[in-house]
């Protein structure tokens, strides 16, 4: 991903669910290229707040991505969405 790339959140509390804090909609805009992603959830875990990219249920009860990236881009979003949710908590 460019170094140029944008990366714009907007995260809403997210009720009617025990435990997911957020959810959060990604706009990534690099060049002539945009990607947007809604349904991240983020969720308080042992080893504080953490993104999880949105997944559908398949066979056999098993969990899959509906969206993959690379690693490096798919650490600066998950950075970036922490990010707001911990603002949005004034954890920041």
């Amino acid at each position: 991903m460019s170094e140029n790339a944008k990366i714009e959140i907007h995260v809403d509390l997210a009720k009617g669910t025990d435990k997911t804090l957020f959810f959060a909609d990604v706009t990534v805009l690099a060049q002539d290229l945009m990607i947007q992603v809604h349904g991240i959830g983020v969720r308080d875990g042992e080893r504080g707040l953490f993104a999880s990219l949105p997944q559908r249920k398949g066979s056999h009860d098993k969990w899959y991505d509906i969206v993959t990236f690379n690693r490096s881009l798919s650490e600066q979003i998950q950075f970036h969405v922490v990010a707001a949710a911990s603002k949005a908590l004034g954890r920041s």
